[in-house]
């Protein structure tokens, strides 16, 4: 008897250990959290207690020697994810390297979500994140909760600010690419002067009460917003809707923009006529009642189209006073000499599309020499992209494809998620990786980690021979220009300044012969430290053969870039 109740107690004891699951283990570690007297804290980490599986979804964002400052918490409106909670996260250090975003109600329309609503996808914006996957109209906005948590006392990497800083010395004007639109849309006898696309980006901080014992939410009401946008766009000795009015206005509630084509534009309009219209109807907007109260921020890009065939484009970011950046050129037929030096076939892009693509190979070659000679290179042995298209689907801003034909040949397929990414950097970005693996170095996708990794040691290494490794004398110019910053601003002081020092001791005199394997694999801790999106942790592999002979091919090849 006393054997057969022993055995039981065993069994119990085993089948009590393996109830102790996940989400109990999750449970405890949740309750060792507190928001103090920030309510908006307080409400996530309730929510995050009442539903399962939500705290699991956000720990998996927060990495082992990271900290979640519940205390600073904010409760924000965007038009890519809604009403979400933002939580500010710290490193060891104790310096604030990033967010995640918390959306709320996902399904439903943005004015039905409730702060006490239905907790969704997470989302970490990090340093990269921010910097390289985020679009550039919207990083003004996304800046903005940095900035203020930074004036709030806490200690922020000022990589995370930087957009939000330039907002507080007045309204700032970007590059934008032109949106792809139709010019028949409408038909230009419909719009007799032509017409203008307005594409509102926005953000913003929505306030709470409690009234009759139920919180009670203050959010923006965009289909009142753009019946705003509407009356202020009408000239006041017009009726309504006569000259100046919104065709189409979009408003959903997953739209990352409000979409807007302002119509009936008179013939005699200028691109600074527009730009002066359009700065005054946000002007007036500011002084509106019902958005003053919510600190909104706006960003903007805009086309305008003339009858004459002319299109202008310009984009601005600000705290309502948006300024704007003028147009005025207009749009050349695309040079497809420049293209075809490097992709077989781009019919896969329209006439817009391949003017982006000649602009930004072009601003890639004048940006930064070593991707000139990437591409003489490539051109000279006739390794190529086969062929570019737009792909809405994939996740980054640009990517390479890699398939086979009936044959067995190899397929290469440059692809960019939208027009906006049509850009020099990730031309660059997918230039480096063709070579790559022009030089063999592709495998199969356990190489893809060391092929970023290799990448940036390129980048780095390149840069610094520029100046003969004296990193005193970078200009504020030259770091705009350069591709990647993922090491360069290394979280680790310590490890950031034993790379700099090898950065300066080979590039002293200048491009060095070449880079030792041993060298090649000495900072692969730093990098996988410091680059979260390709870090170990997401599957990217550092323990496979890999060689630096695109690497060395590269300083090979870049010798006469610099004096």
């Amino acid at each position: 008897m006393e054997k057969k109740n022993y055995f039981l107690f065993i069994v119990m004891t085993i089948l009590c250990l393996a109830c102790v699951d996940e989400s109990s283990l999750s449970d405890s570690e949740l309750a060792a959290f507190t928001a103090g007297e920030n309510v908006d804290g307080d409400r996530l980490l309730s929510l995050m207690c009442g539903q399962k599986g939500s705290y699991e979804r956000f720990s998996k964002l927060i990495l082992s020697d990271e900290k979640p400052l519940f205390t600073s918490a904010v409760l924000m409106v965007s038009g890519r994810y809604g009403l979400h909670y933002s939580v500010p996260y710290v490193d060891e250090h104790g310096m604030v390297a990033g967010c995640v975003l918390y959306p709320l109600d996902e399904s439903l329309p943005h004015e039905q979500q409730m702060p006490l609503g239905k907790l969704g996808i997470p989302i970490r914006i990090d340093v990269q994140v921010l910097n390289e996957q985020i679009p550039i109209m919207e990083r003004y906005l996304y800046s903005v909760p940095f900035d203020r948590w930074e004036k709030g006392g806490l200690k922020v990497d000022g990589r995370l600010t930087e957009f939000a800083r330039l907002l507080d010395k007045g309204s700032q004007s970007v590059k934008a690419d032109m949106a792809e639109r139709t010019k028949t849309r409408g038909s230009m006898d419909v719009f007799p002067g032509g017409y203008m696309s307005l594409d509102l980006y926005y953000n913003y901080t929505p306030y709470t009460y409690v009234v009759g014992g139920k919180l009670v939410t203050v959010t923006l009401d965009l289909e009142k917003m753009v019946e705003k946008i509407k009356n202020l766009f009408r000239p006041s000795y017009q009726e309504p809707l006569y000259w100046w009015y919104i065709n189409d206005a979009t408003v959903r509630a997953y739209s990352e923009r409000t979409m807007m084509d302002v119509g009936f534009i008179d013939p005699g309009t200028s691109f600074c006529d527009c730009e002066e219209k359009l700065r005054d109807t946000f002007n007036r907007l500011a002084e509106d009642y019902d958005y003053s109260r919510l600190h909104i921020l706006f960003s903007y890009t805009y086309t305008l189209y003339l009858r004459n065939g002319t299109t202008g484009a310009g984009s601005s970011s600000g705290d309502f006073q948006i300024g704007g950046a003028g147009g005025g050129t207009s749009l050349p037929s695309p040079d497809l000499s420049l293209i075809n030096l490097i992709i077989r076939d781009v019919s896969g892009l329209n006439e817009i599309q391949q003017g982006l693509l000649h602009k930004a190979i072009e601003e890639a070659q004048n940006s930064n020499c070593y991707i000139d000679k990437i591409l003489s290179y490539l051109s000279s042995v006739d390794f190529k992209f086969d062929s570019a298209i737009i792909d809405q689907s994939m996740e980054g801003e640009a990517g390479t494809t890699l398939s086979k034909d009936l044959m067995g040949n190899i397929i290469r397929k440059l692809n960019f998620r939208s027009n906006e990414f049509i850009q020099a950097s990730s031309f660059s970005h997918e230039l480096i990786h063709l070579f790559q693996t022009e030089q063999g170095m592709y495998k199969d996708n356990s190489v893809r980690g060391m092929m970023e990794y290799e990448r940036v040691l390129m980048d780095d290494i390149l840069f610094y021979a520029k100046v003969k490794g004296e990193g005193g004398k970078i200009t504020y110019e030259e770091w705009n220009k350069k591709l990647d910053h993922t090491l360069i601003y290394g979280g680790d002081s310590k490890a950031l300044d034993k790379y700099k020092c090898w950065l300066r001791n080979i590039t002293q005199n200048g491009i060095p012969d070449s880079i030792s394997n041993e060298d090649l694999k000495r900072w692969i801790p730093f990098w996988n430290n410091n680059s979260i999106p390709y870090s170990a942790n997401r599957g990217y592999r550092y323990d496979v053969e890999y060689v630096p002979k695109a690497l060395n091919k590269l300083l090979e090849l870049s010798k006469k870039c610099f004096k």
